[in-house]
Formats: structure tokens, C-alpha cells, sequence
């Protein structure tokens, strides 16, 4: 499967994902390939929509092996810490981000089982990332008028799109 990320200002970064109803190959297929992109492009998270799919999937690898995530909801969160991230869909960017430290969520593996996850650092602002994408919503979202602004008058999109062959 071959996949292209999607690039800011593409109008697929923008829109709302829909949950998954159908736990298949289909979607252990569209896993796989995710994991394998987004090591591929060194990166730690990827949200579904990022390669032009509007399902609520996302993948997550800080080190300890691929975490699937499937219709994900944060029901908890506590605690508030600023960190500088950057995203695969707007190349170059980096922003500080103001986010809570520990989160509970729960949602399903690409087989339908339902999971509870606690996570704390990284793994809870890596996944906050990603449902971010579910919800169409950007890193550069949490900057200020003025700074984003300034950012669409200095960003580049043409830079090239990552492209990746995945497992056939």
C-alpha cells in the first residue's frame, strides 16, 4: 500500500475523522502501513488522516513498539506542561504546546477489543497529538493570531511529500 502524507494546507488536515465500525483486514492493513510510514519518516505518532483517511485511527511508537488506537477518547487528564512539537504533516513547524501531563483513554485495538490506556510525558502528548488530527485540528491551532500570521506568510508547502511503499 502506498502512502503519501498529507500536507498543511491540505483541506483533509481540517476535517472531523469518522469513527470505525468494521474491525477487518482492511484496518489491520491500513495499521500496518501507518507504522511502517511513520518510522520510515522518524516519526512517533500518526493520525489516519495525516495519509488521506477520515477514520478515527491512530498509531503511536515512542520507543516500546507500536500502539494502535482505534476510536480513541480522552476521559481523563490532569496536570498542565508546555513542550515544543513538531508534526509530519507541517513540515519544519514547531510550536510550544501548553498540555496536560497524565491522561486516561479509552477505544479499541485494530481487533475491536476494547482498551483503557494511562499515560503520562510523552506517550499522553503523543496521543493528544494524534486525536488533535482526528479532530482536524493543527499544531499551529494553538498559536496566537499574530504568530500564526506571521507562520502562513513564511511557510512553504511546496516542499516535497513524503512518499513511502508500504507492504503490498
Amino acid at each position: 500500500m502506498e502512502l503519501t502524507i498529507r500536507i498543511y494546507p491540505d483541506h483533509v488536515l481540517r476535517e472531523k475523522s469518522k469513527p470505525v465500525s468494521t474491525f477487518d483486514e482492511r484496518l489491520q492493513k491500513i495499521a500496518t502501513s501507518m507504522t511502517e510510514f511513520m518510522q520510515r519518516l522518524d516519526g512517533i505518532g500518526l493520525a489516519a488522516p495525516q495519509i488521506g483517511i477520515l477514520e478515527r485511527i491512530i498509531v503511536v511508537d515512542i520507543g516500546r513498539g507500536p500502539l494502535y488506537i482505534v476510536n480513541p477518547e480522552i476521559i481523563k487528564s490532569k496536570g498542565k506542561e508546555i513542550f515544543e512539537e513538531g508534526c509530519l504533516s507541517i513540515p519544519g513547524a514547531s510550536v510550544q504546546i501548553k498540555r496536560p501531563f497524565l491522561i486516561e483513554i479509552r477505544g479499541c485495538d485494530i481487533e475491536g477489543k476494547e482498551i483503557h490506556i494511562k499515560a503520562k510525558d510523552l506517550l499522553a502528548r503523543v496521543i493528544q497529538h494524534e486525536i488533535d488530527h482526528l479532530q482536524g485540528k493543527l499544531i499551529i491551532d494553538f498559536l496566537s493570531k499574530e504568530a500564526l500570521l506571521k507562520f502562513n506568510m513564511n511557510y512553504n508547502p511546496t516542499l516535497p511529500a513524503f512518499q513511502v511503499r508500504g507492504r503490498e
